[in-house]
């Protein structure tokens, strides 16, 4: 069994709060598909020779003139390509994507006809680790203080400019 749940909280979850801390908008998921899926995953696929490894993602992978070439899904209601642009062309030429020609019905019905438990789940637009949709709370539970008052300070642009 693979256990992953250490390197995906430091490198996602912690990595989140952080940003949060510096005054960024973090996107977890993307930091997720850089770091333990497909680089740490990966890397455990390759060292057990596999010759490459399926992704639910909702997108496609197709031969272009210099390697791989990330596609949108089929379904470009449910396409998830956006997340995965700093995948390489490596990573792309490994990864498999059979979700991606799918549209979301079809998904369903095969999750159905196979009796999967996810064939009735509710879609989800939250991040996996904050399924409440409070990053706050997440963050302040991290990071203790970090929700404390602080002084707004404008950017260096707004203070350069003329009044």
């Amino acid at each position: 069994m693979l256990d992953y749940e250490s390197r995906f909280r430091t490198e996602v979850i912690e990595d989140f709060a952080d940003a949060y801390l510096r005054g960024e908008t973090p996107i977890p998921c993307v930091r997720c598909n850089e770091t333990v899926k497909f680089r740490d995953l990966l890397a455990t696929a390759r060292d057990h020779r596999r010759r490459g490894a399926g992704d639910g993602s909702l997108c496609a992978a197709h031969p272009g003139p210099h390697g791989p070439e990330l596609h949108r899904a089929a379904d470009p209601e449910r396409d998830q390509s956006y997340f995965l642009f700093a995948t390489t062309r490596a990573q792309l030429d490994f990864l498999r994507f059979p979700m991606g020609g799918l549209r979301k019905a079809e998904t369903r019905a095969l999750a159905a006809r196979f009796a999967l438990p996810v064939a009735a789940k509710p879609d989800s637009q939250d991040i996996c680790f904050v399924p409440s949709g409070s990053y706050a709370r997440l963050v302040e539970k991290l990071r203790p203080g970090a929700l404390s008052p602080g002084e707004i300070v404008p950017s260096r642009r707004q203070r350069s400019r003329p009044a």
